[in-house]
Parts: C-alpha cells; structure tokens; sequence
C-alpha cells in the first residue's frame, strides 16, 4: 500500500471478493428436489471452498486495516510527503513516545531493549 489509488483498488478487490463469494454460497445453497446424492456432495465441496475463500477475504481485510492502523499511527498516511521526511517523522514520533513511556528516546533502539 503505497499510494492512495493501491489502498482504493484494494478495498474494491476485497469487497469483490466478499460479493463474488457470498453470492456463489447463496446460490449454492438452492436445492432442488431432483437432485442426486451425489450432486449434493459436490455441493458440500463448493461451500467448503467457497466459505474458505470468504474466510480469507475476511482475514486479508483485517490485515489491510491493521497495516493502515500503523500507518496512521507512525504517519505515513500523508502521500504529498516524501520518503525521507516521512521517515525522519517517525524516527521523531518514535523518540516521543520512548521519551512519554519513560524511556531515554533513542528512537528505535531504546525501544527495542525493553
């Protein structure tokens, strides 16, 4: 997620992805009285893969709003700065919160150590 329009396509692919496969599930789960046992095994097969699939979409979610909690935190939801400046933020950022938590504010290492 570098830019605005990757963090936008991404969240269209997800929520695709949650449509597509929970329509699929919802057709899927039309039975009619004509069907044979062995068409309702091959049903079973599509809902397991299906609903797995919809669980991934939701497990890539979460992972996309975690990853854009964290840039929120440290900064780095502002796309008209550069890369350096924006890292040079966060190292500050970075000492604050060491310096706020007690800690001497060396940037990264001070709070690794602890």
């Amino acid at each position: 997620m570098k830019d605005t329009v990757s963090v936008i396509r991404k969240i269209e692919d997800l929520r695709d992805s949650f449509q597509q496969r929970f329509l699929a599930l919802v057709q899927l789960a039309q039975i009619t009285d004509q069907e044979k046992r062995n068409h309702s095994a091959i049903v079973q097969f599509q809902n397991v893969v299906e609903l797995g699939g919809l669980i991934k979409t939701g497990e890539d979610t979460q992972k996309m709003i975690r990853q854009m909690q964290e840039m929120w935190l440290f900064g780095r939801l502002h796309p008209s700065e550069s890369g350096n400046d924006q890292g040079e933020k966060s190292d500050e950022m970075i000492a604050k919160l060491g310096r706020a938590m007690g800690g001497e504010g060396e940037g990264l290492g001070s709070l690794e150590e602890n």
